[in-house]
C-alpha cells in the first residue's frame, strides 16, 4: 500500500533474529490456538507469534517502526513517511496494511489479517516517504513466513471440482460422461441458458466420521459456502451451497449455475438503469455480451480454489443486441 508519495528505489534489506523460544525463526509454537493471534516484529530484529495461527482466525500485527528507519522526515506537522505491511497466503494475491508512520485511515484501519486458509503466511514491510525514499524489511528478500494450521473441524479433503452443462440426464441427475474439470472454467452461453437440463458445478468433501454415512444433520457439521463476484474487483458475495448426494465416503455439493447468471435478461433492455453495474466485454465474433463470474468455495473455512490464490471462472454470454442500449451510456 503506497500513500501517494513519489518513490525512488533505495532498498534496505536486513536479517532478523527470533524471539526467545522461537528457534526456527518464523515457525509457530504449539501453544493453544486463539481466534486472534498477535505477531510481533520487535525493534531488535526479533519476531514471533503469541500462539498457533489457525485457519479461520485472525492475526494482529505489531510492528516497531525502529526496525526500518531509512525513510524519515516530517511534512505539514506530521510524518512524511509510512510503513506498509504486505502479505499473501499460499502465494496468492498480495494485500497490505498500515504498519507505522502516516496513517491515511487516521488509525481506523487495523493491522489485522484474516487467516483464510491453512498453509503459509508470507509477510514483508516497506518504508516510503514523500521525498522518494523506498526501503524494505524482508529478510534479505526471502520475506517472513509463518505456518497457518488447519482448524480442528477442517475437512480431511476437498476436491473433484467439476461442472455439467448438458441436456441429457441419467436417473434424474447428471450423466457421468458429462462431467468436466472446473479448473479450466465453464461457458454458460445462450444454448445452455435455453436448452440445458443440468447446469451445475460440483465438488466433493471428505471428513472422517462425518461424510461416510447418510446424516440429515450434515449441514450442522459442514459449513459449505460459495464466494462469488462478477469481474475481478469488489467484494465476494457469500452464499450457502446445498448438499447433492453421497459419493462413496464423500459428500458431494452442487452449485446451480443458473442462479449465478449475471446476464439473465429475458428481453431487450429499454432503460440504461437496467444495464449491468459490472464490467462486460464483447465476444470475439461481436455477437455476444459476456461477463466473467469469479468464485471459490470454502468448507469449514478451508478454501477450494484451482490453485493458490486463484479463482474459478464462469463465462456467461447473452445476445449483444439485448444490451445495445448499454453501449451508449
Amino acid at each position: 500500500m503506497r500513500y501517494a508519495f513519489a518513490f525512488a528505489l533505495s532498498a534496505s534489506l536486513f536479517a532478523c533474529s527470533s524471539l526467545p523460544g522461537d528457534e526456527t525463526g518464523d515457525s509457530i509454537s504449539s501453544r493453544d490456538a486463539t481466534t486472534e493471534v498477535a505477531i510481533r516484529f520487535e525493534a531488535n530484529g526479533a519476531r514471533g507469534a503469541s500462539a498457533t495461527l489457525v485457519a479461520g482466525g485472525h492475526a494482529r500485527i505489531t510492528y516497531d517502526p525502529a526496525r526500518l528507519t531509512a525513510c524519515r522526515g516530517d511534512l505539514n506537522g506530521g510524518p512524511g513517511w509510512a510503513i506498509s505491511g504486505h502479505y499473501r497466503i499460499n502465494g496468492g494475491a498480495v494485500s497490505s496494511f498500515e504498519a507505522g508512520g502516516l496513517s491515511p485511515s487516521h488509525g481506523t484501519s487495523l493491522p489485522v489479517i484474516a487467516l483464510t486458509a491453512p498453509g503459509d503466511l508470507e509477510m514483508w514491510f516497506e518504508n516510503t516517504s514523500a521525498w522518494g525514499c523506498d526501503a524494505y524489511d524482508s529478510d534479505y528478500g526471502k520475506n517472513y513466513h509463518f505456518a497457518i494450521a488447519a482448524s480442528a473441524n477442517a475437512p480431511g479433503w476437498v476436491g473433484n471440482a467439476s461442472f455439467v452443462t448438458s441436456r441429457a440426464t441419467c436417473s434424474g441427475g447428471p450423466c457421468d460422461s458429462d462431467f468436466h474439470p472446473l479448473a479450466g472454467g465453464f461457458t454458460f452461453d445462450t444454448w445452455t441458458r435455453q436448452r440445458a437440463a443440468i447446469a451445475e458445478a460440483f465438488f466433493e468433501v471428505w471428513k472422517q466420521g462425518v461424510t461416510e454415512v447418510d446424516d440429515p444433520e450434515l449441514w450442522k457439521k459442514l459449513d459449505v459456502q460459495l464466494h462469488s463476484r462478477v469481474g475481478d474487483t469488489g467484494a465476494f458475495a457469500t452464499s450457502y451451497v446445498s448438499f447433492d448426494r453421497r459419493i462413496g465416503n464423500n459428500a458431494r455439493y452442487g452449485v446451480q449455475l443458473r442462479g449465478l447468471d449475471p446476464l439473465a435478461a429475458s428481453g431487450t433492455l429499454s432503460k440504461t438503469a437496467d444495464c449491468p453495474a459490472f464490467a462486460t466485454t464483447i465476444s470475439a465474433d461481436g455477437q455476444y455480451v459476456q461477463a466473467d463470474l469469479q468464485f471459490y468455495m470454502t468448507v469449514n473455512g478451508v478454501e477450494l480454489r484451482p490453485s493458490a490464490g486463484a479463482v474459478f471462472h464462469g463465462f456467461y454470454l447473452n445476445y449483444r443486441g439485448m444490451y445495445a442500449i448499454c453501449e451508449h451510456r
